[in-house]
């Protein structure tokens, strides 16, 4: 059964980007929405998302554009030693986020030969924003921002 380009995206999508963000993180722990019941205990950590592809065709060429929003939720435990981890947290992050994607075939699939697919880029007419929302558990004086920054790829579609 032959596959396309379009139907292989999201996937090679979500795992090179989260490959490359955890590079990009210097060691600060990463999870994703899957891994809840993983990282109660956890500190200080993050909380990888990614949504899309939102897909747009362009022209009658079969051109394809799609593009990605990746949000991290980042927590951290009060720490009267380092008041501002959440926001040295938040420039890492900040960091991590602010260059282009290379997607590559990952998977388990014979089509996934982990070659190079496409370049994920930072949609720079948007800001990469941080939003602060404060201590959102007052027992564990637990706090929480997130970090969300928009990325397009785009490709002719066609069978791989």
């Amino acid at each position: 059964m032959s596959s396309t380009k379009l139907k292989e995206l999201p996937k090679w999508a979500q795992l090179s980007v989260r490959k490359q963000f955890i590079s990009r993180t210097e060691n600060i722990p990463v999870f994703f929405e899957e891994q809840i019941k993983l990282y109660n205990n956890k500190t200080l950590y993050t909380e990888f998302r990614m949504d899309g592809p939102f897909v747009t065709t362009i022209g009658t060429r079969d051109e394809i554009e799609a593009r990605f929003e990746v949000n991290i939720l980042i927590t951290a435990a009060f720490d009267e030693q380092d008041t501002m981890r959440l926001f040295k947290l938040g420039g890492v992050v900040i960091a991590a986020l602010k260059d282009d994607f290379c997607i590559y075939k990952l998977g388990p699939e014979v089509t996934d030969d982990k070659s190079y697919f496409e370049t994920l880029q930072l949609i720079t007419d948007d800001n990469i924003e941080m939003s602060n929302f404060g201590q959102i558990d007052s027992t564990n004086k637990i706090y929480q921002a997130s970090v969300e920054a928009h990325y397009k790829v785009r490709f002719k579609n066609g069978t791989i």
